[in-house]
């Protein structure tokens, strides 16, 4: 990839990573405000360099004849202006001349050369500040709370070449996330231990996927396997699963009490205990569906009271009405006692004695 010059303005050219041996077309941003942000947004250095059109072809084809500068530019943000544009000493704050620099992501000049230097010195430098911006990086996530991402900081850091001395402190950096997801491995083994198994399950595989690469996530990896082929984890897990079901049946049972549906409420309580049974929820709703039942039983119980004693009264009347020639009188008694309690016993003696009257 060639730094293109550009004489009227800053000119920025985002290098990608090579895809199938063919660099992605650039992307041209208008000023240098633009070009921090990109650098910051990306967490990437900035390389730039300020030559005149004749330096500037000279710089052009040494990086022609680097190979591994387009490695190291697919990661790094390229910047180029005129000679005479002081607009880069400016944003950095440099009082003497220079004709490349290295900056961080922040804009803070990182390395200043004030001769064109070569383009073997430039892959290296941009590896090497790349390494600290990544350890940097890592340290602002894992202070964040955010392991995932310090670690996909660090092993990038790990990955590059060649090796740099910041690939130690990447290495101790990584072993202290790693270090974390051990300690949440040791939560996992808690919750399996208190028969908490989705939970354990969840846990230990965020961590395989929050930690990989680390020895974190294969320790976790293998817990779960372990935890896997226990019967008894498997029970619990399949009576888990059946208490989600159970858990759905509950709350619309809670939702038909309050409707004041006590039969609909304790039919989904009924369906529980029977489908459910040796559920948590199945042993929340049997207590509910005995306390409805009761309550239905005395209801139950309320009414039948209410209807014979009614029905024997009106019965009275009307055998009293009949005997004595009352027979309009006894017929509306005898009626009462069909409209009010139709499907009863006592109405059916009623109609009886309505059609010996009539």
């Amino acid at each position: 990839m060639r730094l293109v010059p550009h004489t009227l303005a800053l000119t920025l050219i985002w290098a990608g990573v090579l895809i199938a041996a063919s660099a992605p077309a650039p992307v041209w941003l208008a000023d240098l405000d633009a070009a921090l942000a990109r650098s910051r947004e990306t967490s990437l250095p900035l390389f730039a360099v300020a030559l005149s059109p004749e330096s500037f072809d000279a710089f052009n084809n040494e990086l022609d004849n680097c190979p591994s500068f387009a490695r190291a530019a697919s990661e790094c943000v390229l910047v180029h202006v005129e000679a005479s544009s002081d607009s880069l000493k400016k944003v950095f704050r440099l009082e003497s001349a220079f004709v490349a620099l290295v900056a961080l992501p922040s804009g803070k000049p990182e390395l200043v050369y004030s001769e064109l230097p070569s383009a073997a010195a430039v892959v290296n430098d941009l590896l090497a500040v790349r390494a600290r911006v990544y350890l940097n990086s890592a340290a602002q996530s894992a202070s964040a709370g955010s392991d995932p991402q310090a670690i996909a900081f660090l092993q990038k850091a790990l990955l590059l070449e060649p090796p740099y001395p910041e690939m130690t402190a990447a290495r101790t950096a990584l072993a202290e996330a790693s270090e974390r997801g051990r300690a949440k491995i040791a939560a996992a083994d808690n919750s399996i231990a208190k028969r908490q198994y989705v939970q354990a399950r969840q846990s230990l595989e965020k961590i395989a996927a929050d930690y990989a690469g680390t020895d974190a996530a294969l320790a976790a990896s293998h817990r779960l396997f372990d935890m896997l082929k226990n019967p008894a984890v498997l029970d619990g897990l399949k009576l888990a699963g059946q208490d989600i079901a159970a858990r759905q049946l509950f709350d619309q049972a809670k939702a038909a009490e309050a409707a004041e549906h006590l039969m609909e409420a304790a039919t989904f309580y009924r369906k529980i205990i029977k489908d459910y049974p040796g559920t948590p929820t199945a042993r929340d709703a049997s207590p509910n569906y005995e306390r409805i039942r009761a309550q239905a039983d005395a209801e139950e119980k309320a009414y039948q009271d209410k209807m014979e004693r009614e029905c024997r009264s009106w019965m009275a009347l009307a055998d009293n009405y009949a005997a004595a020639g009352y027979l309009e009188k006894a017929l509306d008694y005898y009626q009462r006692i069909i409209d009010a309690y139709p499907k009863t016993g006592f109405a059916d003696i009623a109609r009886e004695k309505m059609k010996k009257i009539r």
